[in-house]
């Protein structure tokens, strides 16, 4: 097989055998001509070669760089983040008991003001059956008042018609005598 080592035996040999005759000062034949400008574009490419070598490493070593970079740029934000949970965590459970505690405390304000008003209720319905009572004495009280009052009036209508009948049978009683006789 015709490797890059054999085919770079060859150029150099047949290069030096140029240049000897360059040097003796004879004519170079088309095929020498070629040879040499093939010997020179040899040494760029292999100048280039190294470059892009070079360049390869040091683009290797800068993503190697990189990636570390990358690496730890991810363990700090894992570790950020962990510690934000953390933090998130201890706020949300800080937030849980002081809004138990708030509740609680709601709930036996409540429970408090529940009980002072069934207390009330049953105050009110004390004085309310009191107050019935009361009324209802007042009322038969009035009743037998008025009732009396009734009584007292109707007595003195009655007795006032009757005065007035005799009255009015008096007058009347002569002119009929005086009629039917």
């Amino acid at each position: 097989m015709f490797t890059e080592d054999v085919f770079l035996k060859w150029l150099h040999s047949e290069m030096e055998r140029v240049m000897e005759k360059m040097h003796r000062g004879e004519d170079l034949s088309v095929q020498e001509t070629q040879i040499f400008m093939l010997d020179g574009q040899m040494n760029h490419i292999q100048t280039l070669d190294r470059e892009i070598k070079q360049r390869m490493d040091h683009l290797g070593q800068r993503m190697d760089h990189l990636e570390s970079e990358v690496v730890d740029t991810r363990k700090e934000l894992k570790g950020d983040i962990e510690t934000l949970r953390g933090e998130l965590k201890g706020h949300i459970e800080t937030l849980r008991g002081e809004l138990k505690g708030d509740i609680e405390t709601l709930r036996g304000g409540m429970k408090g003001d529940i009980e002072t008003l069934r207390g009330g209720m049953k105050d009110l319905g004390g004085e309310m059956k009191e107050g019935t009572k009361d009324l209802r004495t007042e009322m038969q009280g009035g009743m037998k008042d008025l009732r009396g009052d009734m009584l007292s009036q109707h007595r003195w209508t009655l007795g006032l018609l009757v005065g007035i009948f005799l009255s009015i049978s008096a007058m009347i009683l002569p002119i009929l005598i005086k009629i039917f006789k």
